[in-house]
């Protein structure tokens, strides 16, 4: 078996501004933010970039799914997850006059900043390309800087 390694995961929750609609949402994010934002982030040492996009639609039909329905569906447009070996990644990709410059201004485009919130843990995978991964004894924790 591999060893399991343990590396930070940032969330980003994301709604989508009021005056655009869910598809404009959907392809700018997808066509216009994701090419400005890619090397900036593996730049940064970010090892995965991910966007998930929850249409009103989907989240719908998810609430006739048994055992589905009696949860609460979060209301988001969509999230990203980032992952990283340790903050260090995030914060000096913040520190890159790129992110105000470019960045920042992006997500204004397309994103109700005020409304975003943001999910930040650690990623324990314990089964990985269909095998069991185990954690070794004695494995430190993440590195925070």
């Amino acid at each position: 078996m591999a060893s399991k390694q343990r590396l930070l995961r940032f969330t980003i929750l994301v709604y989508r501004k009021p005056e655009l609609s869910e598809d404009e949402f959907h392809s700018y994010w997808t066509t216009k933010h994701v090419p400005l934002v890619q090397d900036w982030l593996a730049r940064h040492g970010i090892l995965k970039y991910t966007q998930y996009h929850t249409p009103s639609s989907v989240r719908e039909q998810a609430k006739s799914v048994p055992g589905l329905s009696q949860a609460s569906i979060a209301e988001y447009d969509g999230f990203v997850e980032l992952l990283m070996p340790s903050l260090s990644c995030f914060d000096e990709a913040q520190k890159d006059p790129y992110y105000q410059e470019v960045v920042v201004q992006d997500e204004l485009k397309f994103a109700d900043v005020p409304r975003t919130q943001i999910l930040i843990g650690w990623e324990e995978v314990y089964v990985e390309n269909g095998k069991v991964v185990e954690v070794q004894p004695g494995q430190a924790n993440i590195v925070m800087g």
